[in-house]
C-alpha cells in the first residue's frame, strides 16, 4: 500500500530529493511529477525540459513507480506525435509511469494516456482539482464520457486523486464539497484507491512573510486529510486513501515570469521545515543586496537547528544538510549551499517525515 504522495516539479532537486532518503521511506511513497512551465512554451524549450528531466529520472528513478502530467503545459504545444501528453509518455516509456487523466483537458491528453496505460499495467490515475468537485451535476457528463472511453481501453485499476492545490478556502468547506461530491461520484463509478493532496504554500513566499523574518505556516493539507479521512467522510469503497502533498513548495510556484535580472534582484534564501502540522518558514535579504549574500543559509540553518522540534542529525539527510552548516557542526561546511541544494535538503526531511507520521 503506498502511504504518500508527493506532488513534485520534475526537476533536478525535487528527484534529487525522492532518491536522497532511505530505501525503507522510499517503499512507502510513490511520487507524483508535473512537468514544469517554460518560459515560452516553445517546442525547444519543452523538449529540452523533458530530455534533461529524463536523464535525471534515467539516474535516479530507475527502480521507482510514479505518475507523470503535464498540468502546467498548454496542451496545444507542438512537441511532436499525435499530442503534446503522448509525446511526453514516450520520451518515459522505460519508466513505471502511471499516465494521468482529467476533465477539462484536451481530448488527446486522455486518449494518449489511456492508449499508454491499455500496453502497461491498466493502470490510470483521474485528477480531479477542487474545481471539479464544486459540483457533481456539473462534472458527471465528462466523467461519463471519460469512464465510457476507460471502459473501451480496458483499463483495469482507476486511482483518484482529489487535488486541492493551494487551499485557500476554509477546510471544512471543502471537506464537505468533496464529500458530498465523493458520494455522489461512488454511486456512478468505480475507484480502486484515492489521494487526497494539496499545500498551504502561496506561490509567491512573500505572501507569507518579509524578508529577514521567520514564522510558523500551519499545514491545511494535513488539517484536511484528518477532516476526510479520520472524520470517516471517505466513501469506504474506494479502499486504500493516501496522503498527498506538494512537499515545500507552491504548486503554483514558477520562475519563468520574471527575466534573469529581476529574478537576481528580488531573490532571497529561504527554507521550509516541516514538524507537527506546521511548517516553520525563514527568509532571508535579498542576494543581491545583502551583505552576507549566500553566506545568510549559515545564519538560517543555526535558526532551524535551535528550535525544540528540530530533530537529529541523523533523522535524514536533511537534516544532517541543515546540521553540517550550523555553529554546533565539530567542522561546519564551507559551502552555505543554494536554493536548488536546500530544496533538495528540506524536501527529503519533509518526506521522511511525512512517511514516518503515516506510518
Amino acid at each position: 500500500m503506498t502511504l504518500y504522495v508527493p506532488f513534485l516539479k520534475m526537476k533536478q532537486n525535487e528527484i534529487g530529493a525522492i532518491s536522497a532518503i532511505s530505501q525503507h521511506h522510499r517503499n512507502q511513497l510513490r511520487p507524483f511529477f508535473d512537468i514544469p512551465k517554460t518560459k515560452t512554451e516553445s517546442r525547444p524549450e519543452i523538449i529540452a525540459r523533458i530530455t534533461t528531466a529524463k536523464k535525471q529520472a534515467d539516474k535516479e528513478l530507475s527502480a521507482t513507480e510514479f505518475y507523470l502530467d503535464n498540468y502546467d503545459v498548454d496542451d496545444s504545444v507542438d512537441i511532436g506525435g499525435p499530442s503534446p501528453y503522448g509525446s511526453l509518455l514516450n520520451y518515459f516509456r522505460e519508466h513505471r509511469v502511471i499516465p494521468v487523466i482529467a476533465l477539462n483537458r484536451h481530448q488527446l491528453h486522455n486518449q494518449a494516456a489511456l492508449a499508454f496505460a491499455a500496453k502497461r499495467d491498466r493502470k490510470v490515475l483521474l485528477r480531479l482539482t477542487s474545481e471539479d468537485m464544486e459540483s457533481y451535476r456539473l462534472a458527471q457528463p465528462q466523467l461519463m464520457q471519460l469512464y465510457k472511453s476507460i471502459a473501451e481501453a480496458g483499463i483495469a485499476e482507476i486511482q483518484l486523486a482529489l487535488d486541492f492545490r493551494v487551499i485557500k478556502d476554509k477546510v471544512e468547506t471543502l471537506a464537505s464539497n468533496a464529500e458530498m461530491f465523493l458520494r455522489a461520484f461512488r454511486r456512478d463509478y468505480v475507484a480502486h484507491s484515492v489521494i487526497v493532496a494539496g499545500s498551504s504554500i502561496p506561490a509567491s513566499v512573500r505572501d507569507l512573510l518579509k524578508t529577514k523574518d521567520s514564522a510558523i505556516l500551519d499545514r491545511r493539507e494535513w488539517e484536511l486529510w484528518e477532516n476526510l479521512r479520520a472524520g470517516g467522510r471517505l466513501p469506504s469503497s474506494f479502499g486504500d486513501v493516501a496522503f498527498g502533498d506538494y512537499g515545500v513548495v507552491s504548486p503554483d510556484y514558477t520562475d519563468v515570469e520574471m527575466n534573469f535580472a529581476m529574478l537576481q534582484n528580488v531573490a532571497a534564501p529561504k527554507a521550509f521545515y516541516t514538524f507537527e502540522g506546521k511548517f516553520f518558514v525563514v527568509r532571508g535579504g535579498a542576494f543581491k543586496t545583502h551583505p552576507d549574500k549566500y553566506r545568510q543559509y549559515y545564519a538560517i540553518a543555526d535558526l532551524i537547528a535551535s528550535q525544540s522540534y528540530f530533530r537529529d542529525v541523523s533523522y535524514s539527510f536533511g537534516e544532517r544538510y541543515i546540521y553540517e552548516r550550523t555553529a554546533m557542526a565539530s567542522s561546519r561546511s564551507s559551502k552555505p549551499g543554494s536554493p536548488g541544494s536546500w530544496l533538495k535538503a528540506t524536501l527529503s526531511s519533509h518526506f521522511t517525515y511525512i512517511v514516518d507520521e503515516l506510518l
